[in-house]
């Protein structure tokens, strides 16, 4: 959203005569806030996927045993930027149905949101809370 402001006001200030910008450098800004719209249109997607379920490709899958296989795909990077990850998720047990490459996909978004977020020298604290037939 924050890169569609700054093209909007690049455009504004471009249609109002303050600035004057060459054709290209005016299609390269449209082109560039096509592409971010494309990118929340994909996470606006997941997050109805989350919601309302499509079950077509769901299988049953251990969600503790998914944040840990990412959490190791993830652990050069930790390791890199010194963050410390404390996790008490690998206690539980929890199946759910759920598409696996798309649980994959939302894991990887958060904790990759998590690792910048925390900084060099940071924390990640994760935890699962199992109850009933939800985590």
């Amino acid at each position: 959203l924050h890169a569609l402001r700054i093209n909007l006001h690049i455009l504004r200030r471009a249609l109002d005569g303050r600035a004057s910008l060459p054709e290209d450098q005016l299609l390269a800004t449209t082109r560039e806030s096509n592409t971010a719209i494309d990118r929340i249109d994909a996470v606006l997607r997941d997050l109805l996927q989350v919601v309302e379920p499509n079950t077509g490709n769901a299988v049953e899958i251990d969600l503790a045993e998914e944040v840990q296989t990412v959490l190791d795909l993830l652990s050069e990077n930790m390791k890199r930027d010194q963050i410390t990850v404390h996790s008490s998720v690998g206690q539980a047990t929890a199946i759910i149905s759920i598409d696996a490459a798309r649980l994959r996909q939302m894991l990887l978004n958060l904790l990759t949101f998590a690792r910048l977020r925390a900084g060099k020298q940071g924390q990640i604290e994760l935890g699962m809370i199992v109850s009933g037939t939800g985590a």
